[in-house]
């Protein structure tokens, strides 16, 4: 795997082999050309709903996809990281916070708050079993 490209080019080599422009395939993830752009150059990382469709736009297998975010340096910026999320501040009001009233927040969001906030809640998982790993 030596040999492999990053995620950033990847996406980039599989959208010039199916003849999109940028435009094309933002509108495909209702995402900013700007944004879809971040993801070729390795600006932004996308979250894991954005690699899964980018997955059945390109009609390959997640796990191909993933497997080049392996390339990727760990300090590559990811989607969320806009929200400015702090966890120090939101894990001292989590404790108190009962398993219902979580899931009731949960489902009052529209899809998309709902998705965008899985995907954090994701990130974060990942992030914490990464450094429980080290």
């Amino acid at each position: 795997m030596e040999n492999q490209k990053s995620l950033a080019e990847y996406l980039k080599q599989l959208r010039k082999s199916h003849h999109y422009r940028q435009e094309d395939v933002a509108m495909q993830l209702q995402v900013s050309r700007q944004t879809y752009s971040h993801y070729e150059t390795g600006r932004i990382r996308p979250s894991v709903q954005v690699l899964y469709h980018l997955a059945r736009i390109y009609g390959v297998s997640t796990d191909n996809i993933l497997e080049h975010m392996e390339m990727d340096s760990i300090d590559c910026q990811t989607e969320n990281e806009h929200l400015q999320i702090s966890i120090p501040e939101w894990e001292k009001d989590f404790d108190s916070l009962t398993e219902q009233e979580f899931l009731d927040c949960l489902h009052s969001l529209n899809e998309k708050n709902r998705r965008d906030t899985l995907s954090v809640m994701w990130e974060i998982m990942q992030a914490k079993r990464n450094k429980q790993e080290k």
